[in-house]
């Protein structure tokens, strides 16, 4: 869907950035490699490209090719990405679950209810004796 009207003419007055001059000059390599622009006018339309400086006066470089021209900034860039609101939401739920599972283990640790071994408490081998608990008789 394209722009037009009063929305097209606001977009046209948009400052163009070295990045919008290469596509644009991509574009025009494209469109003569097809057979669809001669030798002299694509040395014609890149030297304009250089020196344009708002999205209209590049749009007219395009006008007559077929195919995507300049992309509004607003979709490269966004103004407003609800994706980016999503993945917000997203690692903020990850982040919450993480603390709350290292406080659950840390409590149940704590408490003595964990499966985990006692720190004074070593593993044995099969066949050989647990060492003395520090403070029993053997």
């Amino acid at each position: 869907m394209t722009e037009s009207g009063p929305a097209r003419h606001h977009r046209a007055t948009w400052r163009a950035s070295d990045a919008d001059r290469e596509h644009v000059a991509k574009r025009l390599h494209r469109a003569a490699l097809e057979g669809r622009l001669q030798p002299d006018e694509l040395e014609e339309r890149l030297a304009l490209a250089l020196s344009c400086r708002t999205f209209g006066e590049l749009d007219e470089l395009l006008v007559d090719l077929p195919g995507e021209g300049l992309k509004d900034p607003r979709a490269l860039f966004g103004e407003r990405v609800p994706g980016r609101r999503v993945t917000a939401a997203v690692a903020i739920v990850v982040v919450g679950l993480v603390v709350l599972a290292l406080l659950t283990s840390a409590a149940l640790v704590r408490f003595g209810r964990s499966s985990a071994a006692a720190p004074n408490q070593f593993p044995t081998l099969p066949g050989q004796q647990a060492p003395p608990r520090s403070g029993t008789t053997p």
